[in-house]
């Protein structure tokens, strides 16, 4: 019997298990995704061999998402307003309940190996990270170039020795090396308090990996921070499974949640890992958020469809379901949202 069915609420069957038995998603050598219909995406090798080629070599698209300057003194004096501030892709600057959080941390020029190959950055980060606020906390969703980038981490860690990174199981070892000194490494369904905020590590449907030879070693997840006013939800990284909705149903809802809407395309590649932004904005309805934020587009160049495209596709996705569009929250990168 598999741990998960569609027709039960999946979190909270696999939180009854008996503690003594081993979680479905942990295998001998590493994890795996909670839906047991998971299957990886496809793609001819001369066909991966050329959309990798389009990502080290594309050309920059003629119009890029605008980047507005952050309001420094604001962020930095902020105690009292819950805000969100977009610095690109993934990285986010979360001000909660007097909390400055910070989402993975990205701010290589290339997402790859030492920065030498991967996908360019096409959007340049709004914030440098010596501006940053001094922060009590960073949430790593997976060990992806684009989601961990070991120079920002290091560069973060030195200036904010006394802050916490919360990192699904494996990623300890590699954020101590990196010279952070406090790590909370979690499990799905684990939580850490963050003084006055508990950080609950969820699951995502993802992989993990940088090298052809240590797919899923360690975890990927997504987070709900949750304080006594406010609910946060980041996805990190995620295809569109039936997950958003046990979680919107575990945590009676968000106040925000951050979705990623970009890298769909060649859809039979990355659709199991990846939404679209139909998927996401149905993703937003499942968590029953009342702020949806759209991440992981704009910035990098990773996938085949045009740069933006997915904010549109948003869009005409809002519009056609009638949604309020006020709650859609199309960020410039840099701009920053109080919720």
């Amino acid at each position: 019997a598999t741990l998960l069915n569609r027709d039960l609420t999946g979190l909270s069957h696999a939180q009854n298990q008996p503690s003594s038995s081993v979680p479905f998603h942990h295998l001998d050598n590493g994890f795996r995704n909670l839906d047991p219909d998971f299957i990886e995406g496809d793609i001819d090798f001369l066909d991966f061999l050329g959309f990798m080629g389009r990502r080290i070599g594309g050309t920059p698209p003629t119009e890029v998402p605008p980047v507005t300057e952050p309001d420094f003194a604001f962020l930095s004096q902020n105690r009292t307003k819950n805000t969100i501030t977009w610095i690109g892709h993934s990285t986010f600057l979360i001000q909660m309940e007097g909390l400055n959080i910070l989402t993975d941390p990205v701010w290589a020029p290339r997402v790859g190996p030492m920065n030498l190959v991967g996908a360019s950055r096409w959007t340049k980060p709004a914030l440098r990270i010596d501006r940053l606020p001094e922060l009590h906390g960073v949430i790593i969703s997976h060990n992806h170039y684009d989601h961990f980038d070991v120079d920002a981490l290091r560069a973060i860690a030195a200036q904010n020795p006394s802050a916490t990174m919360v990192a699904p199981l494996g990623l300890r070892e590699p954020l101590l090396e990196l010279g952070v000194r406090t790590v909370a490494e979690l499990d799905w369904w684990q939580s850490h308090p963050m003084k006055h905020l508990t950080v609950h590590c969820e699951p995502a449907q993802h992989f993990s990996g940088r090298t052809p030879f240590d797919r899923n070693s360690t975890l990927w997840a997504s987070y709900a921070l949750i304080g006594g006013e406010k609910k946060f939800y980041f996805a990190g990284d995620s295809g569109f499974w039936y997950g958003f909705r046990d979680l919107g149903e575990k945590f009676d809802g968000f106040d925000v949640a951050a979705v990623p809407i970009g890298a769909y395309e060649p859809q039979n590649l990355m659709r199991p890992v990846h939404m679209d932004p139909e998927e996401a904005v149905q993703a937003y309805l499942d968590l029953r958020a009342r702020f949806f934020v759209p991440i992981h587009w704009g910035t990098y160049n990773l996938s085949d469809e045009p740069f933006l495209e997915p904010p549109r596709r948003v869009e005409a996705e809002v519009a056609r379901l009638h949604l309020p569009r006020d709650n859609f929250w199309l960020m410039k990168h840099g701009e920053t949202k109080t919720w």
